[in-house]
């Protein structure tokens, strides 16, 4: 007889790097850098993730939240630099997992081999990563717009490794820095660079049934492009954010957060709940 057990994890994306300056307006010259590094702009986002009032409390066990007991983070630069970066002096261990890592197989979200990382993140466990950890079939090309059924596959499977693997650690209260593809399709909602969103892991259940919002900076509710149709991202499923996120993000803004919010209204008038969960929004694939 299996027992329920629940884990507390805070999702946190990468602060801005160098391919995020240029993404919209240059993708051929974003696209190609490879592995790239957090701006100033992005260091300085990673340094306020411990003011973050979600984080802060779990960092200083306000209000009876845990104290983080380890930061697992993809092996990309940008995602190890807000980690030992954002963390810094609270003792925290941080582990490199594979699954975390970006979706694409362009230069951008392709990683560099461990003994290129481990001298210039000694606090960062790399043990568990294979030889060629950052090899793999990328599910999207920002470049053609090719998408790729397997690469989709792929992606699937490995979301789904990366919550089992989540659940299999000892630890009941974890750090992931992570990025915003990655987040679309594990948890089916935006963020920000260096937003903070506080989930609740279950042990039973679909695996993309197990996520859920505990904690985050407004309303999760399902977002709307520009055009009145749910949002989705590079083959995921329909994805849902904030309103502060969705003014953020270049590619939907303030027409997409008024429709948001617009149809948000509408389900409440209907009594349709908010979307507080991965169920609605999860990516499904078929």
């Amino acid at each position: 007889m299996s027992t329920k057990t629940l884990k507390t994890i805070y999702l946190i994306r990468h602060g801005q790097a160098d391919h995020n300056i240029d993404f919209h307006t240059d993708p051929e010259k974003a696209c190609n850098i490879r592995d790239p590094a957090l701006t100033e702009t992005g260091k300085k986002q990673a340094r306020g993730v411990q003011a973050d009032p979600i984080l802060f409390k779990a960092l200083y066990e306000i209000d009876g939240c845990k104290k983080p007991e380890v930061c697992i983070t993809s092996p990309l630069t940008r995602c190890l630099e807000t980690a030992t970066i954002g963390l810094e002096g609270f003792g925290i261990p941080y582990v490199a997992c594979q699954h975390f890592q970006e979706c694409a197989d362009l230069p951008c979200d392709t990683g560099v081999p461990v003994p290129e990382l481990a001298p210039r993140f000694p606090d960062v466990d790399f043990s568990e990563l294979p030889d060629e950890w950052y090899s793999k079939c990328g599910h999207y090309n920002f470049l053609t717009h090719y998408q790729s059924a397997e690469g989709l596959r792929l992606l699937n499977q490995r979301m789904e490794a990366a919550t089992e693997y989540l659940c299999s650690r000892p630890e009941d209260s974890i750090v992931v820095s992570a990025h915003h593809t990655v987040y679309c399709f594990l948890v089916g909602i935006e963020f920000a660079n260096c937003e903070v969103m506080k989930m609740t892991l279950s042990s039973e259940g679909d695996w993309q049934s197990r996520w859920s919002v505990a904690e985050s900076d407004g309303e999760v509710m399902p977002l709307y492009s520009p055009n009145g149709e749910r949002w989705s991202w590079t083959g995921s499923g329909p994805v849902a954010g904030t309103l502060k996120t969705c003014l953020k993000l270049s590619a939907l803004g303030p027409e997409a957060a008024k429709l948001s919010l617009a149809k948000r209204a509408t389900a409440a008038s209907l009594s349709i709940p908010p979307c507080n969960a991965p169920g609605d929004s999860a990516a499904i694939l078929t």
